[in-house]
Parts: C-alpha cells; sequence; structure tokens
C-alpha cells in the first residue's frame, strides 16, 4: 500500500503523490482519468509554468510545491 508523499488543493482539485511515484489527482471527489489533461488545466489556471525537459513526476512534485506556497501566501 502507498503512502501519501505530499499533496496540495487548489479549488476543486486535490493532487496527491504517493511514496512509490504514483500521482493521484481529483476534480470534485471524482479521480481524473487523464492527469495530464488536468496537470494541464491546473497550472494554466495557478499561473505555473511547466518545463517541457521535466519528467511526468518531476512536474508533478514541482506543481505541489507551488500550489503549496500559493495557499501559503494566501493564507498569509
Amino acid at each position: 500500500m502507498s503512502v501519501v508523499k505530499k499533496q496540495a488543493v487548489y479549488g476543486a482539485y486535490a493532487i496527491r503523490m504517493n511514496d512509490n511515484g504514483s500521482v493521484e489527482i481529483e476534480h470534485n471527489g471524482e479521480i481524473c482519468e487523464n492527469a495530464i489533461s488536468a496537470i494541464r488545466e491546473i497550472s494554466a489556471e495557478a499561473g505555473f509554468v511547466v518545463n517541457n525537459d521535466w519528467t511526468g513526476r518531476q512536474t508533478v512534485s514541482k506543481l505541489i510545491d507551488y500550489l503549496n506556497k500559493l495557499n501559503e501566501n494566501i493564507n498569509h
């Protein structure tokens, strides 16, 4: 069983990266079947720039960090 390594919430989205590297994205409580499309949508809405040289896992990890920082700035 995998354990959530890092996670972020952005609007109706929840993004989780598990310790085994797998990624889960929920939108309104439903698992997104097309994670890449969801990542692009979240990135565009949040103003996160994706580097095409990053792997999928690197992109998700950096996006989670970015969203958590964004949420931290909003809450302070």
